[in-house]
């Protein structure tokens, strides 16, 4: 399946790009906070991270890549760094966030270089 990994390509093509995460790890759309979600290029930039289910820090760019996973591993991965970085496990949560991550990029090559800006997903 498809799924998104960091990657420091693309960095520094957009105006306020960061990367903390590790390349390669598997990340997902964080929670977004009021100063994001009201103007998403600036406040903390939650509004255009991507974070890593690992390092638990951000990025602003992705990579689309096959992964030998299903939906239900992908989910059980999200629901795990979700604890793990301190948000709980709510039921339905890690499954809604694991549908945020290949539902947009279901139809993207492998190699495409993705960016978040809130709710969406897209190739940068």
């Amino acid at each position: 399946m498809k799924v998104l990994a960091a990657t420091r390509r693309g960095q520094g093509e957009r105006p306020g790009d960061f990367s903390w995460t590790n390349d390669g790890e598997l990340v997902f759309p964080g929670f977004v906070c009021d100063a994001d979600l009201a103007d998403p290029e600036g406040g903390c930039g939650c509004g255009r991270a991507l974070i890593g289910v690992e390092s638990a820090k951000g990025t602003t760019t992705a990579e689309v890549v096959e992964q030998d996973l299903t939906f239900e591993q992908l989910t059980a991965i999200v629901a795990k760094a979700l604890t793990d970085q301190g948000w709980g496990a709510e039921e339905g949560v890690a499954e809604a966030v694991a549908d945020d991550i290949v539902g947009p990029i279901a139809d993207l090559p492998a190699g495409t270089i993705v960016g978040r800006r809130l709710d969406e997903l897209s190739a940068r």
